[in-house]
């Protein structure tokens, strides 16, 4: 190797090989597993046991709905798509049943988020600094944190879209790998979490149909027509269309429902990112060599982000406040 090829080495990739494991790993058994992380786990250990997710032991049914609708005629688990659960079973037969190895294998999944992560913003952002300050403050984030601790499937959405995304950025430029990373990602996203997989499919597809270059439209229309080839047999035995919990409504079918859920993550929005966001933003914007970079906008910031940053921290969350902030932030970033 080079002296000029060494010299290009990203040492930051060292940091996010140490920092992350001793921020994810740490104390994974220290509790008990709640409601929803004891069913993947049970249904790992059936896997582990019979090769598929049985949900009946002999004595009992793995379901949480009246009627258990969770439950095929078969007797297997169909309400969740089944990775998380061959997850844990890879787990339990290396390392034996335990609750610190039950949640292994997410927490390994946000480990790997953490690092395509920084592939992918370095693939997209125009300056380094940009993308180390992205993952950085993904990697810092509490709620991701505790969220891919879980023995749950979350921490395998925010890989395979980092990945999704990733292939098709890759396809777009025409470089390799793009349509293999695209379709497997894609597949990972239909066995982890279907509504995801339909919302950055159908991001792909617009992001091809508003590039200027057409031809991406059909290598993305052909990987995601594998993905839903492959994924058919198990969306039918399954019955995917089909989710009606404890008789609420879909969510698309209830909107009531629908607008509580979505009030609900945007308020976490509001607590959790605008903050950091700003805070991020009213830095960049004092730093005497970006000041000239950013010219006037720049100067702007200078003022508005701090002053937003204390509105973010200090406003109770609520309907009307997040509106407030999104106004500000798009007619800010417009500008």
């Amino acid at each position: 190797m080079s002296q000029d090829s060494r010299s290009r080495i990203d040492r930051f990739w060292l940091l996010l090989l140490i920092l992350p494991p001793l921020l994810i790993l740490p104390n994974l058994g220290n509790t008990f597993l709640w409601q929803d992380e004891a069913e993947t786990a049970l249904l790992g250990r059936s896997v582990a046991r019979h090769g598929l997710p049985v949900a009946h032991d002999g004595r009992r049914t793995i379901s949480d709905q009246p009627g258990a609708p969770d439950v095929s005629e078969d007797g297997l688990w169909i309400w969740t798509p089944w990775l998380q659960h061959y997850a844990v079973a890879g787990s339990f037969a290396l390392f034996g049943e335990s609750n610190a190895t039950a949640r292994l294998p997410f927490a390994l999944a946000g480990w790997g988020t953490i690092l395509a992560s920084y592939g992918f913003f370095r693939a997209i952002a125009q300056r380094l600094l940009t993308a180390r300050l992205a993952v950085l403050l993904l990697a810092t984030s509490v709620p991701f944190l505790l969220q891919v601790r879980q023995c749950r499937y979350y921490a395998w959405v925010p890989l395979f879209v980092v990945l999704h995304l990733w292939g098709d950025l890759r396809l777009a430029r025409s470089q390799r790998g793009g349509a293999p990373l695209l379709t497997l990602a894609g597949l990972g996203l239909f066995f982890t979490l279907l509504p995801q997989l339909v919302v950055s499919t159908l991001a792909v597809l617009a992001d091809a149909l508003f590039r200027r270059n057409r031809r991406l439209l059909a290598p993305v229309l052909a990987c995601s027509a594998v993905v839903a080839l492959l994924s058919a047999p198990y969306f039918l035995y399954t019955q995917g269309w089909s989710r009606d919990y404890l008789g609420l409504g879909h969510g698309y079918d209830s909107p009531a429902r629908y607008a509580a859920t979505l009030r609900a993550y945007l308020i976490a929005v509001q607590i959790y990112a605008w903050p950091f966001l700003w805070a991020g933003v009213a830095l960049l914007a004092s730093s005497r060599d970006l000041r000239p970079e950013l010219g006037r906008p720049g100067r702007a910031l200078a003022v508005i982000a701090p002053i937003v940053f204390v509105i973010a921290a200090t406003a109770p969350p609520s309907a009307a406040s997040f509106a407030a902030l999104f106004g500000i932030s798009i007619v800010a970033f417009a500008a």
